[in-house]
């Protein structure tokens, strides 16, 4: 269980964290459909980039990610997958006093776009 000390910052047992348990269950859960989206698009786009001659095997199945889309490139799927790493990576180890909690804050419409990864 989590005490909200400031706006903020929660209170759990082994220290201070950036945000709430539920906030933090949200990030995980983001960090892991991320992190899927972005393990099976690169692996489409080895699969295109190579010569028609030297793919072997069946053609990977085509991300369902909106980055594969005009409104994502490859590399700001990538972009936005590290700035979502670094604030699940920050939520989740605590600190021994409130004064040493940083914030980092997650890229805007981060829940937006893990909902359309997950097809919501």
């Amino acid at each position: 269980m989590s005490t909200v000390v400031s706006n903020k910052v929660s209170q759990g047992r082994f220290g201070f964290h950036p945000c709430s348990y539920e906030e933090f269950l949200e990030l995980k859960q983001a960090h892991k459909v991320a992190l899927e989206a972005l393990r099976v698009g690169l692996r489409y786009h080895r699969w295109v980039r190579k010569d028609p001659d030297n793919r072997k095997g069946a053609e990977p199945p085509l991300p369902k990610s909106t980055w594969v889309d005009a409104d994502f490139g490859c590399h700001d799927f990538k972009r936005f997958y590290l700035q979502l790493l670094a604030a699940y990576r920050n939520a989740r180890y605590p600190k021994p006093t409130i004064e040493e909690v940083q914030f980092v804050e997650p890229p805007r419409n981060w829940k937006q776009v893990i909902a359309n990864l997950q097809g919501k």
